[in-house]
Parts: C-alpha cells; structure tokens; sequence
C-alpha cells in the first residue's frame, strides 16, 4: 500500500520489480462483488452507507485514468462500504489505537480502498490480483508483488501462472 508520494528511488524500484515479473504474470482479476463475498466470508462487515466514503472512491475512479478506463461506457462507479467489525476474526488487524476499520469496493472496477489497516488493503490486494491493464502498469505490479510477499503467496501465483502458460503452450503446439 502506497502511504506516501512515492520518490524517483521508489519508483525506480517499482520497475526493477515490474521488470523482473511483469512476464510471470496473467491477468487474474477478481471482481468487486468477489472481493465483497471475500470480506463476508472471512470477517464481519457492517455496511454501511458512507457518502464520504463513496464519493470518495468515485472520485478516485474517475479522476484517474487508469481506473476510469475500466468503467463501461457511460457508466458510473457503483461503491459499497463496510465497517470491519473488531471480533475475533479482525484481531489482528485491530490495535488498541486502531479506529473502525473502513472499507469502500466498487463493484463495476474492483477498485477499493481501506481506511485504518495496510494489512487488510495489501490481503485484499493479494486476493483481488490484477486485470490486463493492470499488469500493464508497474506500480500495480509492484504494489501486487510486495502483497503476494507479505502473505507467502508469490511462490504459489508465479508458479501457477507458469503452469498455464506451458500447458497453452502445449495446446497451442498441438493445433
């Protein structure tokens, strides 16, 4: 999770990891209603009806290229919020100084936000994965990679996606 304005160093090392993945990646997305059924499955959400929030992530989609250019023609973002409840299944991603955790998701992009908790933005990061624009972008890859890391799944993502790719490989051979 981007925290701060990124420094020419940063980005620099946000190409070095593009550079190095970039061709070990598939579009692998999933979509914001996903991301939603993820969060219920895993943890107690609150919606709520947050207009800060939403018009937030609206402004956020649409003020920026590379997320308005994921929106259908003529179409507008569609965000739910959720308050993350602080039981059990949150513990740890609540400290005594932690605030409610807030979390807005559209559900036409997949774009979302999370306010309170890096750890909750980069698990959701991880599981959502990236689209073909996406991969396309190195701070996304970048950003996607370091996720993967945090939570040991790196390994399990290249590998898979080297997988497909000989077996289309394969396929493609045959034909």
């Amino acid at each position: 999770m981007i925290t701060q304005e990124p420094t020419k160093k940063m980005l620099d090392e946000y190409y070095c990891v593009y550079v190095k993945f970039k061709d070990k990646l598939t579009p692998n997305a999933k979509s914001g209603t996903e991301l939603i059924t993820y969060l219920q499955k895993n943890y107690t959400l609150i919606e709520t009806d947050d207009k800060d929030a939403k018009d937030n992530l609206i402004y956020n989609i649409t003020m920026n290229i590379c997320n308005a250019e994921k929106l259908p023609t003529n179409t507008l973002p569609v965000p739910r919020t959720f308050y993350l409840e602080n039981d059990a299944k949150a513990k740890k991603l609540y400290n005594q100084n932690t605030p409610r955790i807030l979390i807005a998701i559209d559900t036409i992009t997949s774009f979302f936000s999370v306010e309170e908790s890096e750890d909750l933005y980069d698990e959701l990061l991880a599981y959502r994965g990236l689209d073909d624009k996406d991969i396309k972008n190195y701070v996304c890859v970048s950003q996607y990679i370091a996720a993967l890391k945090k939570f040991g799944k790196l390994q399990q993502i290249i590998s898979k996606n080297i997988m497909e790719s000989s077996i289309q490989d394969l396929l493609d051979n045959i034909e």
